[in-house]
């Protein structure tokens, strides 16, 4: 006789390292299925936690879940229905591939999927309005995601190290938080249109060295410093004249050559650009002293008819376009 390693009960088995009683190793092989009794709007604790569910569909009726999840679920559904959850919601499965939820769901917590590695198909829904930090930090086989134009933050670390290729924000965001894409190597594209007003934390595409186009419309009240720094491929980038604020180092460490589409004059691009060093010193935030030039309002600048202080050189300049408009150079004008 021996003692099944699940339920505890004796068996016999003709195979010699057997582990498991014929009715377990069925259950963990081919899973079970929970029967939610008819009009249920409660899931009591403890409900669904068995190692043997892999599958999960909470029926349409529910509205409050007050289990835990068990340890090898692999995919589950969450209807609109459900608005609560007592303990808060939380995925224990390293297993986890799909998840669907629903409108009731307002709130991603914070590192609710942090490191499921296999998880790769997530559906969110109209509604949702802030996801927490780290909600999907290292979920490197999630290359697609549907962001809902309801949501208005997206948290520190949110997206970091995942598997998106590309990432469109509708009108109500207002906050990409710090580190929220970092070292995100499959982002290829970013399209953000703003109407409440957005603000880019420090570093908030650092080192994404797959970006190669950056498209920011509607209002942008700040891109902080180094919000796209060590983003190689990045050739160009759009932003609107409603462009309050960038910060230092904006778009350090990006392609060489990159261009930049704002959308206002070259009189608010230089107001916009130059800062005041600690020491009282001009400099620019923007690409002017990284990059050969830049475009504003869809045209490229062939001349430097106006006067700026660079104090950290112009390392990658290789080219300088000016028309009959320039008469003169200063002294030192390109030196470094």
């Amino acid at each position: 006789m021996k003692i099944c390693y699940i339920c505890k009960e004796e068996f016999t088995s003709t195979r010699e390292n057997a582990s498991l009683c014929d009715a377990c190793e069925k259950k963990m092989t081919e899973g079970i299925t929970i029967e939610f009794p008819k009009g249920c709007q409660t899931i009591k604790e403890g409900m669904l936690e068995s190692r043997f569910l892999y599958r999960l569909e909470i029926p349409d009726t529910v509205t409050t879940v007050k289990s835990s999840f068990g340890i090898f679920l692999e995919e589950v559904v969450i209807p609109d229905s459900v608005t609560e959850f007592d303990p808060p919601l939380s995925f224990r499965s390293d297993c986890l591939r799909t998840v669907k939820l629903g409108r009731g769901v307002k709130e991603i917590p914070q590192k609710l999927f942090l490191g499921k590695r296999v998880l790769s198909a997530v559906t969110l829904s109209e509604g949702l309005t802030d996801i927490g930090s780290n909600a999907f930090f290292s979920c490197a086989a999630l290359e697609t995601l549907k962001i809902p134009t309801t949501v208005t933050r997206i948290g520190d670390s949110a997206f970091a190290k995942s598997g998106l290729r590309e990432l469109e924000l509708g009108s109500a965001i207002r906050h990409v938080g710090q580190w929220a894409f970092k070292e995100a190597d499959k982002l290829a594209s970013v399209r953000i249109a703003s109407e409440e007003g957005l603000t880019l934390a420090r570093e908030a595409f650092a080192d994404c060295q797959s970006l190669k186009a950056v498209t920011l419309s509607g209002r942008v009240r700040e891109i902080a410093g180094n919000a796209f720094r060590g983003c190689s491929a990045l050739k160009e980038i759009s932003l609107p004249r409603e462009t309050a604020a960038l910060g230092d180092g904006v778009f350090s460490g990006c392609a060489d050559g990159l261009i930049v589409r704002y959308g206002g004059t070259k009189e608010e691009w230089i107001a916009l650009a130059v800062y005041q060093t600690k020491e009282g010193k001009e400099t620019v935030a923007g690409p002017l002293d990284h990059y050969p030039y830049y475009k504003a309002g869809g045209e490229t600048t062939k001349s430097f008819e106006y006067t700026v202080k660079f104090d950290r050189g112009i390392h990658h300049l290789t080219v300088i376009c000016a028309d009959g408009t320039v008469l003169t150079y200063g002294e030192l004008a390109w030196s470094k």
